[in-house]
């Protein structure tokens, strides 16, 4: 790394903006051990005195200025959503650089706005409109007023970020409802005929190849992502192969390189250089520029740059260079899974480089180096892809060994076959069925690949040590490359250091979560010695609630499978998220029901999912509990009874206590008052810790009388924003607020979090 002076001020750059962006005492510990490890690099090298102090007075320099740089990064996002409020009226001006169609929206990118709003007047230098038709070209002046659209933060752990995500694009807010009052000065031509261009191939994409397989040509070589078939989508990235469709580095070096070597047959080294680089620039414009295809164009400048000096291509510095230049423009690009996995990519493939120098004698066959670069690209990103979709495919470097073969053919038949449907269809499908019959075999693989044992591997989100030993295991093992000695060892040594980390996370205490599921209910309980129980799991307000709120949860926190959930009645509001869990593969144990549960055609229509399900059903009477194996835990149910009359199934909602080390809870469903009394009156409670409001606030739900019994010290109320119900009711609010209760409201809080006895996240409405 000496040897390569602009990598080490880039690391130490970097190692800056993540300290202010994440964990400033960490990074900084790291930052010492790397300058450390640097100076004794130098030293050893003979290199002392006035350079060793210059050198190290660099390296601190650019750690302070990338701390600096990230700091005033964060300052202007203050200020920016200080501006930003939902829902408020504004006018617009700004230049029109890109765009595209969303489904049937168009989305409008504008570069150098003003902003003008009850609030004030502000410049952004980009911002995001969101519109019901394309009227407009690229390279407009516009006029538009609109709505404020802030961008959310997650509502639970797991959750799409979707703040940070358009942050790192630079871009803070956007306006939607949006209409266009004027527009000035001419468009940019050339961009608006790429543009059309786009357009008309992916429609020659789709005619040629349906709609399914022409939407993933289209977003492997026009960059159209936004169409893609959701289960294809899935089904891909549970492989591990998502990789395949997205524009990056080895599409254009496909592309760039094939380019340059049919014109350096013709033409100068320059001349070839000169035409490469302006068709890969106009193919990036024509994508999009994206993250990973500035990183890749970018690095293939500086390699035609280096042929026609004469000069060789170093990757690590040309990777440092555009990671200083993209760092530099935005810190928060750090946020972008695009960013952090193509940097990724590309030290996956230096890695295996060094590896291949250090250790192997001859070059290597056209399958094992294809087989070492994949795993060293695996090794590398594997973190990330923790830390984004909280799991892994243990069989993707397999998977990869079909695909990476293919990607040639595929890419330039795809192509070929684009041109030619703009032409002519028939000509167009006969050129695109290869690709077809390719996307199969991707397809086919794949779903063989998911029904191996341990086909996708949920590991969590890794704690910030955990990706510091990960990634510190690579580093020590890459120190002692050109020792020879005991090289099986050492690799053993971080196979197991690997497995101990993925394998985690590791409970140390238990918790029990509220989760903000719009209007309905799901709490989530995670005990100690490693039982994982649910109780309730639906919304009638959140879209496919399971997959976009509860199963990112279970995955974020290495939730493998649920032991038992617990439905406290049949309603859609209680239990669609839990269907949408069980049909996406995930493990459920047991269902737990009441006994006195009404049986009615909610119930057996859940009887038929289960046995399709393999899910096994348990009763629980009343009085009845379960208790965990170290006797930590124990859920007894109090309500309904055995033998119930009641037809209504709020009012037979099964009522849960739960006692975890002497936190107590009590869940009550969507009782209502008369059965609340009822419950009250049979039962003798202790003081509660946490109250779970019935029916989610509802003023006909927590009476005076169950509050006089259980004397809560805090309530959670799970309801949905303007949800037309009018939950939670100010008399409910009134009587929890009367009694001194702390308040937990989930439209506010989001999710509610209960650990070491106390509650740890939300803000409690009666602060």
């Amino acid at each position: 790394m000496n040897k390569r002076k602009l990598a080490s001020l880039a690391a130490s750059f970097l190692l800056g903006i993540c300290g202010v962006l994440w964990n400033f005492p960490l990074f900084l510990l790291i930052f010492l051990l790397y300058f450390l490890w640097q100076c004794s690099v130098l030293a050893a090298g003979k290199i002392r005195g006035k350079r060793l102090g210059l050198y190290g007075a660099v390296l601190l320099a650019a750690f302070v200025l990338g701390g600096a740089r990230a700091a005033c990064r964060e300052d202007e996002s203050r200020c920016a959503q200080s501006f930003f409020i939902q829902g408020e009226d504004v006018s617009l001006l700004g230049r029109l650089s890109r765009k595209e169609e969303k489904g049937e929206q168009f989305y409008y990118y504008l570069k150098d706005n003003y902003l003008k709003s009850k609030s004030g007047t502000y410049t952004c230098p980009q911002i995001l409109v969101i519109l019901s038709a394309d009227e407009s070209s690229i390279g407009e002046t516009l006029v538009i007023k609109g709505k404020i659209k802030t961008f959310h933060k997650p509502e639970n752990e797991g959750g799409f970020h979707e703040l940070a995500y358009y942050q790192s694009l630079n871009i803070e807010g956007a306006v939607e409802e949006a209409k266009v009052e004027k527009s000035y000065g001419g468009p940019d031509k050339f961009r608006e005929y790429l543009y059309q261009i786009r357009e008309m191939f992916r429609e020659s994409y789709e005619n040629c190849m349906g709609n399914s397989h022409g939407k993933v040509m289209a977003a492997m070589t026009l960059g159209e992502k936004s169409g893609m078939d959701r289960e294809l989508k899935e089904l891909f990235q549970k492989s591990g192969v998502s990789h395949f469709y997205s524009i990056s580095g080895i599409h254009l070096s496909i592309l760039g390189m094939t380019v340059y070597r049919l014109l350096r047959k013709k033409c100068t080294g320059y001349t070839a250089a000169a035409l490469s680089g302006i068709f890969i620039s106009c193919y990036g414009i024509f994508t999009g520029f994206g993250i990973s295809q500035t990183r890749a164009i970018g690095m293939f400048f500086i390699l035609l740059w280096g042929k026609c000096r004469g000069k060789s291509y170093d990757m690590l510095t040309a990777l440092s260079l555009m990671a200083l230049i993209l760092a530099w423009e935005n810190p928060k690009i750090f946020y972008h899974t695009g960013f952090l996995l193509s940097f990724g990519a590309v030290a996956g493939v230096l890695l295996a480089g060094e590896i291949k120098k250090s250790c192997f004698h001859r070059e290597l066959s056209g399958l094992k180096d294809t087989c070492l670069v994949s795993a060293c690209i695996q090794i590398v990103t594997i973190p990330i892809l923790c830390n984004t979709f909280y799991e892994i495919s243990p069989y993707a470097l397999l998977v990869n060994l079909v695909i990476l073969p293919c990607m040639e053919a595929l890419l330039g038949l795809g192509m070929a076959g684009m041109l030619a449907g703009c032409f002519s269809a028939a000509v167009g499908k006969i050129l695109l069925f290869p690709c077809t019959v390719i996307l199969l075999l991707f397809e086919t693989v794949c779903r063989v690949s998911l029904k191996l044992p341990w086909a996708v591997f949920i590991t969590g989100k890794l704690s910030e040590f955990s990706v510091l030993v990960w990634y510190g295991g690579i580093l020590l093992l890459l120190l002692s490359r050109k020792n020879h000695k005991y090289v099986a060892a050492k690799a053993g040594a971080c196979f197991i250091v690997f497995f101990t980390v993925l394998t985690g996370p590791f409970r140390l205490e238990g918790e029990w979560d509220v989760l903000d599921v719009g209007q309905g209910e799901a709490v989530c309980f995670m005990e100690k010695d490693g039982t994982n129980m649910f109780l309730d799991g639906g919304s009638i307000s959140v879209g496919h609630v399971g997959n976009y709120r509860i199963l990112p949860f279970l995955k974020y926190h290495g939730i493998r499978k649920v032991d038992y959930w617990f439905l406290s009645h049949l309603d859609k509001d209680h239990t669609s998220g839990m269907t949408e869990v069980a049909q996406s593969g995930f493990p459920i144990k047991y269902l737990v029901l009441a006994k006195g549960i009404v049986r009615d055609e909610a119930w057996e229509e859940l009887n038929r999912f289960a046995g399709e399900w393999n899910i096994k059903i348990l009763y629980m009477g009343q009085g009845e509990t379960l208790t965990g194996e170290d006797k930590s835990w124990k859920v007894t149910c109090l309500y309904p009874e055995d033998k119930n009359q009641e037809t209504d199934r709020n009012h037979a909602s099964m009522v849960l206590f739960y006692d975890s080390g002497g936190f107590l809870g009590l869940f009550t469903g969507d009782l209502s008052l008369k059965q609340e009394e009822k419950l009250a009156e049979s039962c003798k409670f202790p003081r509660i810790d946490v109250l779970k409001a019935s029916h989610h606030g509802s003023k006909y739900g927590t009476c005076e009388k169950l509050l006089s019994a259980v004397t809560p010290k805090a309530a959670v109320i799970s309801c949905g924003k303007n949800n037309r119900y009018g939950h939670p009711g100010e008399e409910t609010l009134r009587r929890l607020l009367k009694r001194g209760t702390a308040v937990y409201d989930t439209r506010f809080t989001g999710q509610v979090k209960m650990r070491r006895g106390e509650i740890t996240t939300g803000n409690s409405v009666s602060d």
